[in-house]
Order: structure tokens, then C-alpha cells, then sequence
């Protein structure tokens, strides 16, 4: 009773996932979303991107540094419009009449200034680049290996979700065959040409493709998940299904 109940709890969950929508993709499209969708290649591209700016950043090495600074002074503090005057070497005698000292008129004066510097040689900003570049160069074969890692995890997914499919095709006609061995044999029974052990024989057997079956239904959806989890997609209640059926023939090349 116990093995009847958990092949009927195994059909119920194989039928569960077997009614689920079926979406039916082809090989080069899922390499194609792998690359798009996938978190571990954005992550990759985002540091590469990352270490690629840091490098350009280190152009400014070369670069002239261009400060521009404006400034001005308006006054009739005795002591500031005498040092302004002094500063900007336009003193007359005039300027040391007691009365003007004591009174001055206003006095002004604007200055805009420019400083281009340029650096000639910077060790430290050279090593500094050198590092920069050897990052950025870093992270874009980590990239790259990143993206073969998993265009080559799709296509095993793809090829064991091939051989889920074909194990399911291959064992439904096994069942069909032994649902149909079954009924024969209870018809010999129930004429007593068998024994009963017999019948219990092809019973057992019956019960040994089913579960094969389930267990390969099961594998579907696993597979299926997997590639969803690969591209990053939801796939609740959707199961994938090849567009391309699994290649069964090996082919032999001469060498000469």
C-alpha cells in the first residue's frame, strides 16, 4: 500500500509540473539572454567598467592644472588704501599729505589672475596609471572568462534538459509497452495459465518504469529551473522544452 501511495503522490507531482506552460527555446537564444540578463556578467561589467574609469581618470597626468581667481578691493581705511597703493607701486608724494592720510579717498583696485601648471614628471602618478591599467585589464578578462564560464554552463544545462526530454519520450513508451504486458499477463492469470508470482513479477516491473518516469520528469524540471536560474528569469509555473532535439548520431572523420 505504502509503494501505491507513492506512485500516485509521483504521478500527482510529475502530472503538477508536466501541465505547466511550456516554453519552447532554441540554443542560440538562450546564449544570447545569458549574456544579457545574467547577474555574475553584470557584476563582472560593472567592475570592469568601474577600473576602466579609474584609468581614464588617470589621464590627468598628463593634463595641464588651470586655476583662474579674480579679486578686489574698494576702500577708504587709511592703512588699506595706503598698502594698496603701495602694493600696486602708484605712490606720489602727495599720498604722504597728512590730511589724505588720516582721510583718503576711495581707493580700488581689481586683479584677475591665470596659473597654468603643467606637469613635467610624476613617478608616482605614472606607477599610479600603470596599476590603473593592469586593474582595468584584470577585470576585462575576468569578464570574458565570466561569459565563456557561462555560455558553457548554458549549453550543459541545454543538453541535459536534451536528454531529461528523451529520457521522458524514451521511458513513456516503455511504460505504454508494460502497461500493455501487464494487462496480458492478468488475462493469463485470471485463465490460470500464470501463477501468481508471476503477475506479481510484471507488477513489480510496471511499477519500476513508472517511477523511472517520474524521476525523469522530475529531471525536466529541474533542468529547466536551472537554466532559468542561469539567465535570471522567474519560470514559476513555465517549464522549458529544447527546440532542438538531441543529436544522437557520431560522427567519424578520416585522418590521414
Amino acid at each position: 500500500m505504502k509503494k501505491i501511495n507513492l506512485i500516485i503522490v509521483l504521478g500527482l507531482v510529475s502530472i503538477s509540473a508536466f501541465a505547466q506552460d511550456t516554453l519552447t527555446i532554441s540554443k542560440n537564444d538562450l546564449l544570447q539572454k545569458v549574456t544579457e540578463n545574467n547577474l555574475q556578467i553584470k557584476v563582472a561589467e560593472k567592475s570592469f567598467q568601474s577600473a576602466k574609469a579609474d584609468y581614464r581618470q588617470s589621464n590627468a597626468l598628463f593634463l595641464p592644472n588651470i586655476n583662474v581667481s579674480h579679486t578686489g578691493i574698494s576702500t577708504t581705511n587709511p592703512l588699506m588704501a595706503f598698502g594698496s597703493k603701495l602694493n600696486q607701486e602708484i605712490l606720489t608724494a602727495s599720498d604722504f599729505n597728512p590730511a589724505l592720510l588720516n582721510d583718503p579717498e576711495k581707493t580700488q583696485n581689481f586683479a584677475t589672475k591665470i596659473e597654468v601648471q603643467q606637469p613635467l614628471f610624476n613617478l608616482d602618478g605614472l606607477y599610479g596609471r600603470q596599476a590603473a591599467k593592469a586593474k582595468m585589464d584584470a577585470f576585462q578578462l575576468q569578464t570574458e572568462r565570466t561569459k565563456e564560464y557561462l555560455e558553457l554552463e548554458v549549453s550543459k544545462a541545454y543538453m541535459q534538459l536534451q536528454l531529461a526530454y528523451k529520457a521522458v519520450n524514451v521511458l513513456e513508451k516503455a511504460n505504454a509497452t508494460a502497461q500493455g504486458n501487464l494487462k496480458m499477463v492478468e488475462n493469463y492469470f485470471k485463465n490460470g495459465m500464470l501463477q501468481k508470482t508471476d503477475l506479481l513479477n510484471v507488477q513489480v516491473r510496471v511499477n519500476e518504469i513508472t517511477n523511472q518516469l517520474q524521476y525523469a520528469k522530475s529531471n525536466v524540471q529541474n533542468a529547466s529551473d536551472y537554466l532559468a536560474f542561469l539567465l535570471n528569469e522567474d519560470m514559476a509555473g513555465k517549464t522549458y522544452k529544447p527546440a532542438e532535439a538531441l543529436d544522437n548520431s557520431i560522427a567519424i572523420e578520416s585522418i590521414n
